[in-house]
C-alpha cells in the first residue's frame, strides 16, 4: 500500500463533531484502529497536549496526502489552507504558547522583521501546518502493510 492509499485509509477514521457549546472539532472515530492513536499523539502532536488545531491540521494533511504525492501540489495546497481572517489567526495564535515561536522562527527564516503581524501569524501557522504534514507523512511512510 502506498502513501496516498495509507492517507486515504487513515482519513476514514476521523470525523467532525460538535461540543455542547456549539464549537466544531475533529476527532478519531470509535472504529479507529490502534495505530491511529500514535499517529495523533506521537506524530501529529509531537509532545503537545491534545489540541483542536493539531487535529484539524492532521485531517488537512491526510486530505492533501490522499489526493496527491506531487510536492508542488502539496506545497500549493498547504499555502492555500492557511487562515486569512484575523479572527481565526488570533484564535490559533492564542490557543498555545508555542505558536508564538512558530511565527518568530518563520519570520526570522524569511528575514521578515518588518512584516505586518497578520502575515507573521500566517507564516507561523503555515510552519505548523508543514510540521504536522511532514510528521503525518513520515508516520504513514513507516507503517507496515
Amino acid at each position: 500500500m502506498g502513501l496516498t492509499e495509507r492517507a486515504t485509509l487513515a482519513r476514514t477514521f476521523f470525523e467532525q463533531d460538535k461540543r455542547t457549546d456549539g464549537t466544531e472539532y475533529w476527532r478519531a472515530t470509535n472504529a479507529a484502529p490502534d495505530w491511529v492513536s500514535p499517529l495523533l499523539c506521537r506524530a501529529a502532536h509531537d509532545g503537545m497536549l491534545p489540541d483542536d488545531w493539531r487535529y484539524r491540521f492532521t485531517v488537512d494533511a491526510l486530505d492533501i496526502l490522499s489526493e496527491t504525492d506531487n510536492e508542488d501540489e502539496i506545497t500549493e495546497r498547504l499555502d492555500n489552507d492557511v487562515d486569512v481572517y484575523y479572527g481565526a489567526l488570533a484564535l490559533w495564535l492564542a490557543s498555545h504558547s508555542e505558536r508564538f515561536g512558530y511565527c518568530d522562527e518563520a519570520a526570522e527564516e524569511l528575514g521578515a522583521d518588518k512584516m505586518p503581524i497578520s502575515q507573521r501569524i500566517q507564516i507561523g501557522q503555515l510552519a505548523e501546518r508543514r510540521e504536522v504534514l511532514n510528521a503525518v507523512r513520515a508516520f504513514l511512510a513507516e507503517m507496515d502493510d
